[in-house]
């Protein structure tokens, strides 16, 4: 889930009616809030690519935008395929974003988001779990971008007891003719006495005002697996 709310900044200057700005494609979470009153649905697919290879889809998330700096987000089950995998449907998770934009260059959310065990043991956790993000974003040059990000979240651990993973990451991006937005991104994740790092990227391309869609890559270093996804945004 990566930062692109510098397209809906680029565009809204220039067209009556709200701009989308999604927290797809990319690891973190946007800075931006769905407009108070509209509905976000962000729809997408992934493949891991490794030993072994699994599907996961639809990454299927509804934001509901319920004042100008507060929406509500709800993450719908996926299903997780593979020939030689696990196989299963994952949790539903539920909660809030709190965002705003305290200066042109400078913008800012907080996400929470509670995950209910109502899917399948082979793919997803058997107890609830909590997430907890916090994200900057830096604008600089009228079309770049700065992202910093640290994401906290409880899971499972392999003595059976609940533990906290944390995730600090950082994208750079670039705005080209108002539409397209490539970005590289990295992240490291730090849980159960391991270290995950993975490094990646990807493109966003507003197609109009209220449409959007992605494709990006991440390369696990320690497995040495590559995940690949895309997917579409739409704002109502």
């Amino acid at each position: 889930m990566t930062p692109l709310s510098v397209l809906g900044l680029a565009l809204v200057a220039a067209a009556e009616g709200p701009t989308i700005s999604a927290d797809r494609p990319g690891f973190s979470y946007s800075a931006a809030v769905v407009p108070a009153g509209h509905w976000q649905l962000e729809l997408g697919m992934q493949a891991q690519l490794a030993d072994p290879t699994v599907f996961t889809a639809p990454v299927l998330s509804a934001r509901l935008g319920l004042t100008e700096s507060i929406e509500l987000q709800l993450g719908l089950p996926s299903l997780t395929i593979g020939p030689d995998g696990p196989d299963g449907l994952s949790n539903l998770a539920l909660g809030l974003k709190v965002g705003d934009a305290p200066a042109d260059w400078l913008a800012f959310s907080v996400v929470g988001l509670l995950s209910a065990p109502i899917g399948d043991a082979e793919v997803a956790e058997e107890a609830w779990q909590g997430m907890l993000a916090g994200n900057l974003e830096l604008y600089f040059l009228g079309h770049g971008w700065v992202s910093l990000n640290t994401q906290l979240d409880t899971f499972t651990d392999s003595a059976g007891d609940r533990a906290l993973a944390v995730t600090p990451s950082a994208a750079l991006g670039w705005l080209f003719a108002d539409v397209l937005n490539p970005f590289a991104q990295a992240y490291v994740r730090f849980a159960d006495g391991q270290v995950t790092p993975v490094v990646g990227g990807g493109v966003a391309w507003l197609v109009t005002r209220r449409v959007q869609l992605d494709a990006s890559a991440d390369y696990d270093l320690d497995a040495e697996a590559v995940t690949v996804a895309g997917g579409v945004a739409v704002l109502w």
